[in-house]
């Protein structure tokens, strides 16, 4: 419980003794002043004629110089009253009068918990004036925060995709915590809130909400919900809104206060590059890539769109260097068009380069641009397994795939030709052996009626898979059907993506051809098969056999062709048929198989296995006699090899994972788009490293270092260019109007509104206006003009006051102008108050050093009277098993908060040596003691105003 400003000259707060107060404290130099000038007995002489007339010609200057500095004098302590009294309740009245402050909404005497929900999705990123949305929603959570009633609770959620906790913070058994009192950590953790370039899943957050309120201590007798947003339309007003309906009435139960506080404004437009691909299955070097963006405008019509092309080579220990490589101009892009912009750049060099698409900066500018890392290749090491020996080359299961895949047997291809791949034939012995079967080097397998695999060989395909290479299983007579399903499919959770269940055969009345599935026809890689053309030839094989099997349940696998029954020429459905219609089945299916218990719930791995059902070879079809064999072997190659070759970028708020060939255990270091520096924990594998990171929320390039000898790793994230619920862009500004939200949540009495001011509390929660209190800004005024006011005191008193006109005391006794017990009455004042003085502040350090130790303000006072304290300033007792806490707070008197500590210790040295070399310099009539006590009263009034009053402890 945080406890409310107790006035620390409480007796101030009655005008008049205040008044009282302010002409003792100017009486004090003025009497001291009087007393001085009647220190000593006049006696006249006759040589004193002849002094007094020379002292007429300046006491005028001396009299005018004393006045000068009693002056001085009294206001400093004037100025130290008002600045007291400047915070009273009828000081505040008048600055009211004069300077009428704004006016802030607080809640009433309940303690209430206040769920501050701050929308953290792409759009929140457009910019209108200085700043842009999440900007604006982050301060008008600070000032929710900040006005809030002592003893009042907070959490903090960030509508992103997922929601994050951010106060109390994560919890690892799912307890959603109790929420924060502790106001300046609270303000700390919106100080680091940072948005992301990704969704907003409003279901999610929703969800948190309902499970904070559920779990709201008893101690809070209001619960109080606000969501800062831009009210963006694909955020809440989504498909899957009507199903939150039970969420939102268990939230309306709870919380009678719910506000949507609208940071943003209409008529935002915004152009958005929502999509960058290779055309090509794979860039090669020294021939043309096309590459092709999606531009789409959501707002009004633009003419002479610049689209620019950004290439950059990765070289290890440099920075990128991103440069233009072509530029287009789209003369006119009407209101919600969509267009493809094309772009043809050839590759140098192989290695990895990063390509980027930009568009002229707008408001949202994180949608701007979108980037790929591609690795350029001069030649595709593939590597066959041939699990058919076999006399003729072509009765071997092999030998088709690496006629399809390069023609040219001995020698390199012409460069003319086009063919990068480099396959490499192999036997089922030789895979055996580990050095042998090393798949490192390749990009692809091709694994060929292979009879069984042992768990080390299939642990290594595992891995190559993991890394982003292909395989492709073919299947034959030789396969042992258990086996496979024991090492490979293990019940889903292994390397294939099907069980394998039996063979079935054609008869003599039906044969079997390919049906192209609706999943290859959205597959870039075999676009080429979906033509007339192509599509007649790809059908025309015919097939006596193949493998039934039973795809795996989770994992998603595909089907892109499958097996049809089809009559034999001559046979005819009318006619008399010996034998009934078999069934199909898939014929190639494909699937990214779950990385594992080790990584996120459904996450797949980066590589790809493909499962032909058939053989590569004419054994049990004709398919490899057909002229579409060798390029549709091509592009399966090319697509099972996809995790290595093609174009690899993800979308905020996916999972990287990177395997890393040379990394043990340890950490990576992340570098992230906007300049900093995280760690990655990388988990040991039995070949090397696996790094996993989730926290990919800003788009942009992330470069993660593991260290020599491993080479860093790009990895390019774009924002994504669906929203949450699959529907629209997130790009699309569009805002939510007050009637589509109240037809998407009717049972909630949801307000909308722009200031906090405007927010209508629930009855019992009862809000009062307050305005905002002026009299600690005048109080800081007041006080640095005393602090400026202090050293022009400390240069008159020297200029003015010089004592080399000043007798000692030995003098004066020597006189008969007074005596050691008079002398000592006249210094009595002086010695109590500096002592009073050093003791008060020897107080105040041990006080101040305590709290910053333990963290509590006057902790050591009796519990009783700490009670009675908070009881005067209207604080209600803690609730049973709580404790209060009070939080010493300061205000900054220079600049910023963090450039008091130095500042004030400069100054404090500055007036030391001034106030020293005065004293010490003008002063050696008189004592060292009482020299070294005056320096003291001076500096104790500075640092009694450095540490104590201009901070304005509180």
């Amino acid at each position: 419980m945080s406890l409310a400003f107790l006035p620390l000259f409480a007796f101030f707060e009655i005008p008049a003794v205040a008044a009282l107060a302010a002409g003792a404290a100017v009486s004090i130099p003025i009497i001291i002043h009087l007393l001085n000038r009647k220190r000593y007995r006049v006696v006249h002489w006759a040589a004193m004629r002849f002094l007094l007339a020379a002292q007429r010609k300046t006491s005028r200057k001396v009299r005018i110089e004393q006045l000068l500095l009693l002056a001085v004098r009294c206001l400093l302590l004037l100025l130290l009253l008002a600045a007291m009294c400047s915070v009273t309740p009828w000081a505040e009245a008048a600055w009211r009068w004069f300077s009428p402050g704004g006016v802030a909404v607080a809640g009433g005497a309940a303690r209430t918990h206040k769920i501050l929900v701050v929308d953290g999705s792409l759009g929140m990123g457009f910019k209108a004036g200085d700043a842009d949305c999440f900007e604006k929603a982050r301060n008008a959570a600070k000032q929710i925060v900040q006005q809030s009633n002592g003893g009042d609770g907070f959490s903090v959620v960030l509508l992103a995709a997922p929601p994050r906790m951010i106060v109390p913070g994560p919890t690892t058994d799912g307890d959603p915590g109790l929420p924060s009192e502790d106001t300046e950590k609270v303000l700390a953790r919106l100080d680091g809130l940072r948005r992301t370039d990704g969704n907003a899943d409003l279901a999610a957050a929703l969800t948190t909400v309902e499970d904070l309120l559920e779990a709201s201590p008893p101690k809070y007798a209001e619960k109080e919900v606000y969501f800062l947003t831009n009210l963006q339309r694909t955020t809440w007003v989504a498909r899957q809104a009507a199903a939150l309906s039970g969420t939102v009435q268990k939230i309306q139960a709870h919380a009678k206060t719910a506000a949507i506080i609208d940071v943003s404004q209409d008529g935002a437009e915004n152009l958005a590059v929502e999509g960058l691909v290779l055309t090509d299955p794979i860039a090669v070097t020294g021939r043309p890539t096309l590459l092709q963006a999606v531009l789409h405008n959501f707002g009004e019509t633009r003419t002479d769109v610049h689209v620019r092309l950004l290439v950059a080579k990765a070289v290890a220990g440099q920075s990128l260097d991103l440069r233009q490589n072509g530029e287009r101009t789209i003369k006119e892009l009407k209101s919600g068009e969509q267009v493809r912009v094309s772009f043809e750049y050839t590759f140098p060099d192989p290695g990895e380069y990063v390509v980027q698409v930009e568009v002229d900066h707008d408001s949202l500018e994180s949608d701007d641009a979108r980037r790929v890392v591609v690795t350029v290749k001069d030649t595709v090491p593939v590597l066959l397994v041939n699990g058919k020996p076999a006399g003729q080359v072509y009765d071997q299961a092999t030998e088709y795939v690496r006629t399809a895949l390069n023609p040219y047997k001995t020698g390199a291809p012409p460069p003319d030709a086009h063919v990068v791949a480099r396959p490499k034939v192999i036997t089922e012995t030789q895979f055996a052996d580990e050095g042998l079967g090393d798949l490192t080097p390749y990009d692809c397998v091709f694994l060929c009626d292979l009879p069984r695999f042992t768990e080390a060989e299939a642990h290594r395909l595992l891995t190559h898979v993991r890394r982003g290479g292909g395989v492709v299983v073919s299947v034959g007579d030789r396969v042992d059907l258990a086996a496979y399903n024991d090492v490979l499919f293990r019940a889903g959770a292994g390397l294939l993506p099907a069980r394998l269940v039996e063979k079935q055969s054609d008869n003599e009345d039906y044969s079997y051809q390919f049906s192209v599935e609706s999943e290859l026809e959205r597959e870039p890689a075999f676009k080429a098969f979906t033509d007339s053309r192509p599509r007649e030839m790809l059908l025309a094989a015919h097939f006596r056999k193949f493998l039934k099997v039973e795809p795996a349940v989770k994992g998603n696998p595909r089907t892109l062709l499958s097996f049809a029954p089809v009559l034999l020429p001559g046979k005819s459905p009318d006619g008399k048929l010996k034998t009934g219609r078999p069934s199909g089945g898939p014929a190639l299916l494909e699937w990214r198989p779950l990385a594992g218990k080790d990584a996120p719930e459904g996450q797949p791995m980066r590589g790809r296995v493909v499962l032909v059902t058939t053989t590569l070879n004419a054994d049990w079809n004709s398919w490899p006699a057909s002229p579409i064999f060798p390029p549709f072997i091509d592009h399966l190659m090319y697509f099972a090899a996809a995790g290595r070759l093609h174009e690899r970028a993800i979308e905020v708020g996916e999972p990287i994972e990177l395997f890393l060939a040379s990394a043990s255990a340890g950490a990576a270091v992340v570098h992230t788009p906007d300049g900093r520096d995280e760690s990655a924990a990388i988990r040991s594998l039995d070949e090397g490293g696996v790094l996993r990171w989730a926290d990919a929320d800003l788009s942009g390039l992330y470069r993660f270092s593991a260290g020599s000898p491993t080479p860093d790793q790009l990895v390019a994230v774009n924002p994504p260019a669906l929203n949450q619920a699959q529907q629209a862009s997130p790009s699309d500004l569009a805002r939510t109007r007050p009637e589509d939200l109240k037809a998407a949540y009717p049972d909630w009495n949801l307000q909308v509104v722009t200031d906090l001011h405007l927010v209508a509390h629930a009855p019992g929660a009862a809000s009062v206006v307050e305005y905002e209190p002026l009299g600690a800004s005048v109080a800081h005024v007041l006080l640095l003009a005393m602090l400026a006011l202090f050293f022009c005191e400390i240069l008159l008193a020297w200029l003015f006051g010089h004592y080399s006109a000043v007798p000692t005391l030995e003098e004066e006794m020597a006189r008969g102008n007074i005596t050691r017990q008079r002398w000592l009455l006249t210094r009595l004042p002086l010695y109590v108050t500096a002592g009073l003085l050093f003791a008060f502040l020897i107080g105040v350090g041990a006080v101040l050093v305590q709290n910053a130790y333990s963290g509590d303000f006057l902790s050591f006072l009796p519990d009783a009277t700490r009670r009675a304290m908070e009881a005067s300033q209207g604080v209600p007792a803690p609730a049973d098993g709580e404790a209060s806490r009070w939080n010493l707070e300061y205000s900054s008197y220079f600049w910023k908060s963090h450039n008091d500590p130095w500042l004030g210790g400069m100054l404090f040295a500055l007036a030391t040596a001034l106030v020293l070399a005065v004293y010490f310099r003008e002063g050696r009539n008189v004592g060292f003691g009482h020299r070294l006590l005056m320096a003291g009263l001076r500096l104790g009034v500075l640092v009694l105003l450095l540490l104590v009053l201009l901070p304005q402890l509180r």
